[in-house]
């Protein structure tokens, strides 16, 4: 008896599940928790057409410029609420400064880092001839102003201040 040998070339074979169809349809299969629409994809490492990248963590709104100060609370010293805040920015970090007018205002020890809606805590904060710390500040984007309250054991101790940008640019 002769056997005969025969030349086996491998081959791989993929289905999709779905009706068959043309282009880059995946057969609309909705197995991978999408929607079944056709897939696009170049065949490389690089994530589907209509896909959102990871960009990372949100930037953080510009608080960049100079500001008018109004002054809330007994605690609020010989801090004068005449002054222009200027408030400088670097990335996600501010330093606040008073610029202009008569007096002192308020003034950041040391840059402030701000998250992605712009609020801060836990800031050292000099409110006139008082060095403050703890201080947290909240940014409303829509108004463009800045609420800094560094809190304080008594109505008599608290000091909120109000920053309200005039300009994008400090003189």
């Amino acid at each position: 008896m002769r056997f005969l040998h025969w030349l086996v070339v491998p081959t791989v074979a993929v289905a999709c599940g779905g009706a068959a169809s043309t282009g880059l349809d995946d057969g609309g299969g909705n197995t991978d928790g999408g929607d079944g629409s056709t897939t696009q994809n170049d065949g490389s490492t690089s994530p589907d057409v209509g896909t959102t990248p990871d960009t990372g963590p949100a930037a953080c709104p510009v608080e960049s410029g100079q500001y008018s100060l109004v002054l809330s609370g007994a605690g609020c010293g010989d801090t004068s609420a005449t002054v222009t805040e200027c408030i400088k920015q670097q990335q996600c970090s501010i330093d606040i400064d008073f610029g202009g007018g008569s007096g002192k205002g308020l003034k950041s020890s040391n840059p402030i880092p701000i998250q992605s809606d712009g609020s801060f805590t836990g800031a050292a904060i000099e409110e006139g001839s008082s060095n403050r710390t703890g201080c947290v500040g909240k940014w409303d984007q829509q108004t463009h102003t800045l609420v800094v309250d560094c809190g304080g054991t008594s109505t008599s101790q608290s000091c909120r201040a109000t920053l309200v940008r005039t300009s994008e640019t400090c003189n």
